[in-house]
């Protein structure tokens, strides 16, 4: 069977906007120890961000900007819609520099987060023992899939 050529079929059926308005990233920095963020220490799960309804998920990870410590041994741990993205993750690994990619599919049911009817939250929780200290960076990456639908 010969290849087939769509090209000039993908062209022409584009929607009429840019991917700067279809793709969002968004980095949310957060430091333990800032006054704003009260409460994220202590051993729980704590929600960090949502993703909005109607956009799909596209992309994850954690970018240490500062050692993350604790008096004991913590761990930190990420669920994306109630769902892990990754184990607990050792303080001794928390360390400045370390990039952690969060897959989103950590349990291989190739689940979709988010283009849902309500948005979709990061969470993370904190296990063993409290944290110190340290500053981190979340990176989200996300399409806007409900805007696609809409404007065809």
């Amino acid at each position: 069977m010969a290849a087939t050529d769509i090209t000039g079929v993908v062209e022409a059926t584009k929607a009429p906007y840019e991917f700067e308005q279809l793709h969002r990233d968004e980095v949310v920095s957060i430091d333990v120890l800032d006054a704003d963020f009260v409460g994220i220490e202590t051993v729980a799960a704590h929600k960090l961000v949502a993703v909005p309804e109607g956009k799909a998920l596209v992309g994850a990870k954690v970018v240490v900007l500062e050692d993350i410590t604790s008096g004991g041994a913590a761990t930190v741990k990420f669920t994306i819609g109630g769902k892990d993205v990754s184990a607990a993750i050792a303080k001794a690994k928390l360390i400045q520099g370390a990039v952690i990619a969060l897959p989103l599919d950590a349990t291989g049911d190739n689940l979709s987060y988010a283009f849902d009817a309500t948005a979709v939250t990061v969470n993370m929780t904190v296990g063993t023992a409290a944290l110190t200290a340290g500053k981190f960076l979340l990176y989200l990456s996300y399409v806007d899939v409900a805007g696609v639908v809409e404007n065809g």
